[in-house]
């Protein structure tokens, strides 16, 4: 079984260690990268295979919404 890679952005990162533990139980089918801001998000989505992106709307002074709108025009595969 292949995994799939999950991308969650967000700024909070109390929130991001609760998500990165309750994935544990799912590692042998979901490998999940974090990133805090679109910058960050931007250079693993060009690095890596990503089937999924969770994105926060407000990702402090910047837009989940942008990011996904980049997501849909150069990674349409996600």
């Amino acid at each position: 079984m292949n995994r799939k890679n999950i991308l969650i952005v967000d700024w909070d990162k109390n929130f991001m260690q609760e998500l990165r533990e309750a994935f544990l139980p799912y590692s042998s089918a979901y490998q999940v990268a974090f990133a805090p801001s679109i910058a960050k998000s931007r250079e693993i989505l060009s690095r890596f295979t990503v089937h999924l992106v969770l994105a926060n709307v407000q990702l402090s002074g910047e837009s989940g919404i942008e990011l996904l709108l980049h997501v849909r025009r150069w990674h349409a595969d996600t």
